[in-house]
C-alpha cells in the first residue's frame, strides 16, 4: 500500500476513533452512566473493565492485531469483536453494528504493522507494532523498526575468519553462526611462506622441487631448486675452486671452468728431434716419448733417421747406384737427400765414342773426329774407302765382286777391286744394253718426276741394270687434277709438262696409272714388274699394244687411267670413259670417226664392246673390251677383273686364270691376240 494512501488511511482511523470517543461521551452523559455494550466508554458502571478484558472492550481493540484478551485469537477471529462495527456487527451490545468493514482487507503484508477496518467509515488503518518486535526479513530473521521489517543483522561483528586459506568461513545470517567449508582440493595455499595446496582442508607443502633435476654438469656452480617456485638457481662457486676441464685440472671462474694452465710458460724443448717434447697438462711435468723409429731428422746438416730417441745419419746414399754409363759427367750422389749428382767434366777429356775415339763436351762423348777433313777417296768404285777413326788413316776395301761400276761410260763390274768392262746380257725383253741415266735408287735420278726402274737388262752375275725413266702420271695443272694432296705432286717431268708425281712410298691398285710406269702391276702396295716381251703387236695379247723404248719392247695395257688425251701417247687416241663408270681411260679412234669409241656406239649383240686395235690408236665394236657386268658381254663371255686397278674386261669363259697375279712375272692374265679364254701370256719369251 502506497505510505501515502497508507497515511490518510491511520489519519482516519485515529479521527474515526476520536468521533467515536466523542460519541461515547456524549451518550454517557445523557444516559447517566448508562453503559453502552461494544462502546469504548469504559464498561458496565463506572469501574475499569480492563480487569476482566476481553477482545473488543477497548477501542481498537479488534484492529490492532493483538490479543489483547490472551486467548490466543486476534481481532475479529475473537468472538468477542463480532459485534464490532469493524468486524461487521451492530456496535451495540456486540450484535448487530456497522458493516462497513465486511468484506474489507487491510492486510498490507507487513508484519511491522497493525492493520485495521474502521467500523465508522469501513477504512484501514495502521499502526506501527513495537519496534523490536521480530518479523520474516526475506527469508532471514528481522526486527520491526517504525513500521518496517529490518535485517536483523545476526552477523554483524560476528568474526568467522579461523585464519585458514583451505577452508571458506562464512556468517549464517539466519544464525549468526560460523560456517567453515573445504576450499576444492589442490587450491594454492600459503604453507609457511612457501607454495602450498589445499588437501581436505589443510594446506600442505606443493612440493614444487619434487623432482626437479637442477645439476647442470658445471662443477662451477651450485645448484638449488627454489621451492617457491619449483625453478632452478645457479650460483657461481668462488673463483679458483678446482674443476675437471675435459679430463685436465681446471679451476673455476665466473662460473666457467677453464684450464688451470698448468704447462703454461713451461718449456720442455729438449733440443732433439728424435723425442716428443710434450708437458703433461695434468701435473705441469714435461715428457720426453721417443717418436717412431724412421722419423726424419736434422743429422748434422745432412738428413738423419730417429732411432730409440737418436737422430742417425740417414744413409741416404747408401745402395745408391748414380753410374750413368757417361764418362763425361762426374756421378756422386747427394747425402742430404740422396739424389744422383751429375757434373760435366772438362770438355776435351777423352772419352769412349762407341769405341772410338771420343772426346767430351758439355758432359756428351761425341767422336773426336781423327778423321775429320781426311780425305780417303781413291777415285775407285770398287774399293770401299774408309777413314779408321780410330787413327785417322785410310782404309782400302775391294767392294763384293759383280759390283756395277762405271767403265768409262760403259757398265762394268768390280772383280777384286778393280772395274772391268763386261757387256751386260740382253734378253727378250731388254734388246739393247742402257748405256745413259744408270741408277740404284730414285734419288740417283737426276731429272724431276724421274724414277728408277729395272730396264730388263742385267749384269753377268745376273744383277738387274736400272736406268732412270720418266713417270707416267696423269697431267695435272695443280695438284687439286691428282688423286690427292697428300701422295702426289703436280711438278714437271724431265723438260716435259706437269705430271701427277706420287711423292709417298708404295701404290695403290687404283691409281695404278699414276703409281706405277707402264708395264707394272700395283699388287700388294707395290709396283711389280708384268712387261710381257714382244717383237711385234702379234706377241701381245688382246687389249696391249707392243710398247718401244730406247732398251726394250714389252706389251703394254692400253686401259690406262688418263686425265687429257696427252696422257694417252702410245696407248691410245683419246682419254675417254669407254665403260660409263665415270672414269676416263685410253680409248682408240672408232673406225675413221674421228671419235673416241665408247661402247655406248656399239649396239650390236654380235659386237657389244669396244675392243682395242693393233697400235691402240684405233678400236672396233667386237667382243674384246671393257664392262661393267657380263650384261655388257657377248654370249659365252663373261665380264671379269683380270688387274688390279678395278677395271674389267669382257673374255671368254673357262679361263686358266683369273687375275693378273696368277701369273709369274713379266707375264699378264688376258686373252691371246687370237682370242680364246684368259690365260698367262708370256709374248715373244722363249
Amino acid at each position: 500500500m502506497p505510505r501515502g494512501l497508507k497515511y490518510w488511511i491511520h489519519t482516519g482511523v485515529a479521527m474515526g476513533r476520536f468521533l467515536e470517543s466523542m460519541w461515547c461521551v456524549a451518550a454517557c452523559a445523557a444516559c447517566l452512566g448508562i453503559a453502552v455494550i461494544g462502546v469504548g466508554c469504559g464498561g458496565e458502571g463506572t469501574g475499569d473493565s480492563r480487569e476482566s478484558r476481553i477482545e473488543g472492550t477497548e477501542p481498537g481493540d479488534c484492529e490492532d492485531g493483538a490479543d489483547n484478551d490472551a486467548d490466543g485469537l486476534f481481532d475479529c477471529a475473537d468472538p468477542s469483536c463480532e459485534a464490532s462495527p469493524l468486524c461487521g456487527g451492530s456496535g451495540t451490545g456486540g450484535t448487530g453494528g456497522s458493516m462497513l468493514c465486511a468484506d474489507v482487507d487491510c492486510d498490507d503484508q507487513n508484519e511491522c504493522t497493525e492493520d485495521a477496518c474502521n467500523p465508522v467509515d469501513g477504512q484501514c488503518d495502521y499502526s506501527n507494532v513495537a519496534a523490536g518486535k521480530s518479523c520474516d526479513f526475506g527469508g532471514l530473521p528481522g526486527v520491526c523498526g517504525v513500521g518496517a521489517c529490518e535485517d536483523a543483522m545476526l552477523c554483524a561483528g560476528v568474526d568467522c575468519d579461523d585464519q585458514n586459506e583451505c577452508t571458506t568461513d562464512t556468517c549464517d545470517p539466519a544464525t549468526g553462526l560460523c560456517d567453515h567449508a573445504n576450499v576444492v582440493d589442490l587450491s594454492a595455499c600459503d604453507f609457511g611462506g612457501l607454495p602450498g595446496i589445499c588437501t581436505a582442508g589443510v594446506c600442505e607443502d606443493a612440493m614444487l622441487c619434487a623432482g626437479v633435476d637442477c645439476d647442470d654438469q658445471n662443477e662451477c656452480t651450485a645448484e638449488s631448486c627454489d621451492p617457491a617456485d619449483g625453478e632452478c638457481d645457479y650460483t657461481n662457486v668462488t673463483a679458483g675452486m678446482t674443476c675437471d676441464f675435459g679430463g685436465l685440472p681446471g679451476v673455476c671462474g665466473a662460473g666457467v671452468c677453464e684450464d688451470a694452465m698448468l704447462c703454461a710458460a713451461v718449456n720442455c724443448d729438449d733440443q732433439n728431434q728424435c723425442t716428443q717434447d710434450v708437458c703433461d697438462p695434468m701435473d705441469g711435468q714435461c715428457d720426453h716419448a721417443d717418436v717412431m723409429d724412421g722419423t726424419t731428422c736434422d743429422f748434422g746438416g745432412l738428413p738423419g733417421v730417429c732411432t730409440a730417441g737418436t737422430c742417425e745419419d740417414a744413409m741416404l746414399c747408401s745402395g745408391v747406384d748414380c753410374d750413368d754409363q757417361n764418362e763425361c759427367t762426374t756421378d756422386a750422389c747427394d747425402p742430404a737427400d740422396g739424389e744422383c749428382d751429375y757434373t760435366n767434366v772438362t770438355a776435351g777429356m777423352t772419352c769412349d765414342f762407341g769405341g772410338l775415339p771420343g772426346v767430351c763436351g758439355a758432359g756428351v762423348c761425341e767422336d773426336a773426329m781423327l778423321c775429320s777433313g781426311v780425305d780417303c777417296n781413291d777415285e775407285n768404285e770398287c774399293t770401299q774407302d774408309v777413314c779408321d777413326p780410330m787413327d785417322g788413316q785410310c782404309g782400302y776395301a775391294d767392294v763384293m765382286d759383280g759390283t756395277t761400276c762405271d767403265f768409262g761410260g760403259l757398265p762394268g763390274v768390280c772383280t777384286a777391286g778393280t772395274c772391268t768392262t763386261e757387256p751386260c746380257v740382253t734378253n727378250a725383253l731388254c734388246h739393247t744394253c742402257p748405256d745413259q741415266f744408270l741408277c740404284d735408287t730414285d734419288n740417283d735420278c737426276a731429272f724431276s718426276g724421274y724414277v728408277c726402274v729395272a730396264s730388263g737388262c742385267e749384269t753377268g752375275q745376273g744383277a738387274p741394270i736400272k736406268q732412270c725413266q720418266p713417270s707416267r702420271g696423269g697431267s695435272c695443272t695443280n695438284v687439286a687434277d691428282c688423286p690427292n694432296s697428300t701422295d702426289y705432286e703436280c711438278i714437271p717431268v724431265g723438260f716435259g709438262s706437269n705430271r701427277c708425281v706420287r711423292v709417298t712410298p708404295g701404290c695403290s691398285p687404283a691409281t695404278e696409272s699414276y703409281d706405277c710406269v707402264p708395264g707394272f702391276s700395283c699388287e700388294g702396295g707395290t709396283c711389280v714388274d708384268r712387261r710381257v716381251p714382244c717383237d711385234d703387236y702379234l706377241d701381245c695379247p688382246k687389249s696391249h699394244v707392243c710398247s718401244t723404248t730406247p732398251t726394250s719392247r714389252f706389251c703394254a695395257r692400253v686401259y690406262r687411267t688418263c686425265h687429257t688425251d696427252t696422257d694417252c701417247a702410245g696407248f691410245g687416241s683419246f682419254c675417254a670413259d669407254i665403260d660409263g663408270d665415270g672414269i676416263k681411260e685410253c680409248a682408240g679412234e672408232l673406225g675413221a670417226s674421228g671419235n673416241a669409241c665408247a661402247n655406248s656406239d656399239c649396239g650390236s649383240s654380235s659386237a657389244p664392246v669396244c675392243e682395242a686395235g693393233a697400235s691402240g690408236t684405233t678400236a672396233v665394236c667386237g667382243d674384246y673390251g671393257l664392262c661393267l657386268t657380263s650384261n655388257d658381254c657377248n654370249v659365252g663371255f663373261e665380264c671379269m677383273g683380270l688387274w688390279q686397278d678395278g677395271r674389267k674386261e669382257c673374255v671368254p669363259s673357262g679361263g686358266a686364270c683369273d687375275q693378273v697375279t696368277d701369273c709369274p712375272l713379266q707375264e699378264v692374265c688376258a686373252a691371246p691376240r687370237s682370242g680364246g679364254p684368259p690365260s698367262c701370256q708370256a709374248g715373244s719369251a722363249p
